[in-house]
């Protein structure tokens, strides 16, 4: 399987560019277009970022996604991002300033249901991830390179109708994309659906089984 971690994150670097969308998803590309027969895993803005690109995709072999985004033009992103997103020239600077309580705090609140399952421990992990490398400012330039709107939400109906197997594994109780699922085109023979309802935002980390 591939895991998509979106450039800019976990140390990944996208050299020479920005971290627009849509040069993550140009970056994106030319890397899955070179891999063996695999299954693409997606959750959050990932989704839009790759799911048009699949009828590109020879080699995909199936698709899970875990709470990402179908409707892009009616996405309102959750507070800090939706704050970065709309800050201009200020949103490297604000971005900076979550700092682990605050990205802590944050975490626990929108994403993890059991929070008992998940140590301080796990969650200083990640964060370290994320801001390495300058990359809490990569994240701004993702949040402000967002492409929102009709033709976004075409794209993705259009990467969905590639006749792969498709799982969605959904956390419905996530504050943020809980009613995504919803939003899904019309259900095709080759989509399943498993619905968790106690599941948050970030379903791997405290229902992982």
């Amino acid at each position: 399987a591939v895991v998509v971690d979106l450039p800019g994150m976990g140390r990944s670097r996208l050299r020479g560019m920005s971290y627009t969308w849509s040069n993550q998803r140009a970056c994106l590309a030319a890397y899955l277009q070179a891999q063996p027969p695999f299954v693409l895993v997606v959750h959050d803005i990932a989704g839009p970022i790759v799911i048009p690109l699949l009828p590109q995709l020879k080699q995909l072999r199936g698709v899970i996604a875990l709470n990402t985004i179908f409707d892009t033009g009616n996405l309102r992103p959750p507070f800090p991002l939706n704050w970065i997103r709309h800050a201009g020239p200020l949103g490297k600077p604000l971005a900076y300033t979550m700092n682990f309580p605050f990205y802590r705090m944050r975490v626990r609140q929108m994403g993890i249901a059991r929070n008992d399952q998940v140590p301080k421990a796990f969650l200083r992990n990640v964060y370290e991830e994320i801001t390495a490398d300058g990359g809490k400012g990569r994240l701004a330039e993702v949040m402000q390179g967002f492409e929102l709107g009709a033709a976004t939400d075409q794209a993705i109906r259009d990467g969905l109708a590639v006749k792969v197997p498709q799982m969605f594994i959904w956390g419905e109780a996530d504050p943020a994309l809980g009613k995504e699922i919803d939003k899904l085109p019309p259900r095709r023979h080759n989509q399943r659906i498993e619905r968790l309802p106690e599941a948050k935002h970030f379903l791997m980390m405290d229902f992982a089984e």
